[in-house]
């Protein structure tokens, strides 16, 4: 799995998304071999959030209730802020395993 933190340089805006599938090491739950964790963009509010691709529901539900289109690791870097809609998000990974 890799961590990242994103970070908006121009309001401060920031985030951490785990994707991809864990390790045993990191699994905290018997079923959790089966999960696989990609970014995925809300289309309402714009944030970036982490969801389980294996999940019962089958669709990228936010927390704000907006349905998620998910995003290729390479498109982190190219998205706009969801506070301030600025264009320059720093992506850093912070770990890898």
């Amino acid at each position: 799995m890799e961590w990242y933190n994103i970070k908006c340089p121009d309001c401060g805006y920031g985030t951490e998304l785990v994707v991809g599938t864990p390790t045993p090491e990191e699994s905290f739950d018997l079923n959790e071999d089966f999960s696989h964790y990609v970014p995925v963009l809300c289309e309402s509010c714009k944030s970036v959030i982490t969801l389980d691709l294996f999940d019962k529901r089958r669709e990228a539900v936010c927390p704000c209730g907006g349905k998620g289109r998910p995003l290729q690791e390479e498109e982190l870097g190219k998205i706009d802020c969801p506070s301030c809609g600025g264009k320059r998000l720093k992506v850093d990974m912070v770990r890898k395993d």
